[in-house]
């Protein structure tokens, strides 16, 4: 699966869901190691979070407790 592809299912799954999901569930959905999706999902963090300060998006995606995001 191409990085592009895993990001989007990862969004569509945080968005869709609309309260925090378990990294395992994540991982399950989108069938991938835990591993590969923290990397991914760290690094749309780090994206989301440069592109809302420069007020590109609203979007951003927290860790919330316990590799549980939002």
């Amino acid at each position: 699966m191409k990085l592009s592809e895993l990001e989007a299912k990862i969004e569509a799954i945080l968005f869709t869901m609309g309260e925090a999901v378990e990294l395992e569930r994540i991982a399950a959905a989108t069938e991938q190691d835990e591993d590969t999706c923290r990397k991914v999902i760290r690094s749309m963090m780090d994206n989301y979070a440069a592109e809302y300060s420069d007020h590109r998006t609203g979007w951003c995606v927290s860790d919330v407790y316990e590799s549980r995001y939002v």
